[in-house]
């Protein structure tokens, strides 16, 4: 049976502790020693200066005890260490893709998701690429924050305790929409999130539940925008973004280059479906390349182009 993974949350929250109490102990103790000398000492009760000469047991006292002190901090970070380092053997492998400004996870199964979505009480292993740029990792709740490099593949897991939906950050600057290229940790119950793994259940559904009425009220396409990390680069209210805002594209005319040429074409239904699928194919002019290839099912497709036509 393999050994019961070490909980990295208790162990770096041990730690931090430790290092504050041991601070602000010293602090403490440092303070009363200059108080009392700064009396013991003053001017008016020794007006003559003295040469106080050293003292062997002292000099031993203040080598020996900050060495231990150093030692007890080190061995409670290197435990804490040991909790992020040891992935256990029975974590569930996600791989991890970052590109400006948005995540996205693939299960082992070939399941895609734009939030981390996981069981509850089982271990998760992460293997985490960056498309791009230099991206950070960073979930608060597990303590847990790990570079994001081009052409590198690190690792890092986590353990989920209990259910709830947990906030995920990039903590690298990485272009100008840095601070939304944000997401999820979803910890659902193994009962549900079974049959979502086997593709039984929909992410939508998932979510609804995760997140509540909020959620579930929202326009479908809404829903479709916030899943795939659209409104990281496209605005709903005409503010010029990374990318093109999205109100009133549906039906306007739009300049792009295309094949070295540029062409004003007309944002319909086909366009927009091309826009989505192959970005790189048609450049908004004014614009840089940076969106990926989305292949959205029919019925996400049909619920954003209906969403676009009405948003005016």
């Amino acid at each position: 049976m393999p050994p019961l993974p070490v909980n990295a949350v208790d162990k770096i929250d041990q730690t931090f502790f430790l290092v504050m109490g041991l601070s602000f102990g010293i602090l403490l103790f440092v303070t009363a020693l200059m108080v009392y000398f700064t009396v013991r000492y003053r001017r008016t009760k020794h007006p003559d200066p003295v040469e106080i000469p050293g003292d062997w047991r002292l000099e031993v006292v203040w080598t020996v005890i900050p060495s231990i002190l150093v030692l007890i901090i080190f061995s409670y970070g290197w435990d804490a260490y040991r909790g992020l380092r040891d992935i256990p053997p029975d974590a569930m492998p996600v791989q991890v893709t970052a590109r400006m400004f948005a995540w996205s996870f693939t299960y082992a199964n070939g399941r895609q998701s734009d939030d981390l979505i996981v069981p509850a009480g089982k271990p998760i292993r992460l293997s985490l690429n960056s498309l791009d740029v230099i991206h950070g990792l960073f979930i608060p709740a597990f303590r847990l924050k790990r570079d994001v490099v081009p052409g590198m593949t690190n690792q890092a897991w986590f353990l989920p305790e209990k259910e709830g939906t947990y906030e995920l950050f990039c903590s690298a600057y990485c272009g100008p929409k840095h601070f939304s290229m944000t997401s999820s940790v979803v910890a659902v119950s193994p009962a549900t999130f079974d049959p979502w793994y086997a593709g039984t259940l929909n992410t939508d559904a998932l979510l609804n539940a995760a997140r509540g009425k909020q959620w579930a009220a929202a326009p479908p396409g809404i829903r479709v925008l916030e899943k795939h990390g659209c409104l990281k680069c496209h605005s709903l209210d005409g503010r010029r973004d990374v990318g093109p805002t999205l109100k009133g594209v549906f039906g306007s005319q739009v300049q792009v280059v295309r094949a070295g040429g540029r062409e004003e074409l007309t944002a319909d239904a086909e366009y927009l479906r091309g826009a989505i699928r192959e970005p790189k194919a048609e450049i908004v002019i004014g614009y840089d390349s940076l969106m990926p290839a989305y292949e959205l099912p029919e019925d996400e497709m049909r619920e954003l182009l209906d969403y676009l036509q009405r948003l005016r």
